[in-house]
């Protein structure tokens, strides 16, 4: 591949990396507090995942302390809805995620999240594969059913990148990264199950936690 093929790839690739923020770890955007969805939205929102049925489903602040886990199958089912948001907005790429993540909510207004994650993305005939694990820290407010993220965070996050087997720099992933993992997030809780649910690209996604 020529190098300004290279470029050009590595460049649409990062790019659509750091909109979707990596693996829900990022949460971005802003938790939409309305009843009702926007209607130049709701065409392209995928299903929601379902809420806890475990336990009895609440919005108690109480509820959401404690440490939370990402697994294999949270990780893959927030990356289907990504999926489909790319898919309808005519984008040909595709997400794969490997890994988990652990996310500690502390009752005094700290938060830690922990992944230890291998994204690849598949666009334009060439692979990306991003590698990340560390740990963010941050503070946050809450009221019952929404959480809301600070701005300032201590990013200790290690993350590489490549793309078709040739490191990149990661920076601008990186950047996007370093939002907050939780918020700002619609939330339902169980005794064993969170739900976080942020807006991406106008669409709404939940990200599936248990304990």
């Amino acid at each position: 591949m020529n190098d300004r093929r290279f470029t050009r790839t590595a460049l649409v690739l990062t790019a659509t990396l750091a909109v979707f923020a990596l693996a829900g770890c990022s949460g971005g955007g802003d938790a939409d507090t309305s009843s009702s969805p926007d209607s130049s939205s709701a065409s392209r929102t995928p299903t929601p995942a379902p809420e806890p049925t475990t336990d009895t489903a609440t919005e108690d602040l109480e509820c959401i302390y404690g440490t939370w886990t990402l697994d294999q199958a949270g990780l893959v089912s927030y990356f289907d809805q990504i999926n489909q948001i790319m898919a309808a907005q005519g984008a040909v790429v595709e997400f794969t995620p490997e890994g988990s993540a652990q996310l500690v909510i502390d009752e005094a207004g700290t938060y830690d999240w922990m992944p230890t994650t291998v994204t690849t993305a598949n666009i334009a005939d060439q692979e990306m594969i991003v590698t990340m694990n560390g740990i963010l820290s941050g503070t946050y407010t809450a009221s019952p059913g929404v959480i809301f993220t600070d701005p300032e965070i201590d990013n200790q996050l290690q993350i590489s990148a490549t793309v078709g087997g040739v490191e990149i720099d990661p920076s601008a992933v990186a950047a996007q990264i370093s939002m907050s993992p939780i918020g700002d997030s619609k939330y339902v809780c169980g005794e064993t199950t969170l739900e976080l649910t942020t807006t991406v690209a106008g669409a709404s996604v939940a990200t599936s936690l248990t304990r």
